[in-house]
């Protein structure tokens, strides 16, 4: 499980690297959604593969990265939307 976190927190932080934009949500919330997408995807595979809840494998692990990453991304794009949409009503 701790992987998973781990997992999360790495890639929070690229992603909020690679991706900084003006609007974009804070480090900080990045890498609390990116360990908090990371836990749920790898438990799920866990789940879904019929292993221990807690185990870590490497198909959770992956599935923890991708999950995290699929998340930011659209938390990204979600807080620029809105952030365009603000900017349109001044």
């Amino acid at each position: 499980m701790f992987a998973y976190l781990v997992a999360g927190l790495i890639v929070g932080g690229l992603v909020s690297y690679l991706r900084r934009r003006p609007g974009d949500p804070p480090v900080g919330v990045q890498l609390g959604v990116g360990v908090v997408s990371a836990g749920i995807a790898g438990l799920a595979v866990n789940v879904l593969l019929d292993e221990d809840f807690l185990a870590i494998t490497a198909w959770g692990f992956a599935a923890a990265a991708v999950g995290a990453f699929v998340v930011l991304v659209l938390v990204q794009a979600r807080s620029r939307r809105s952030e365009s949409d603000h900017t349109l009503d001044a």
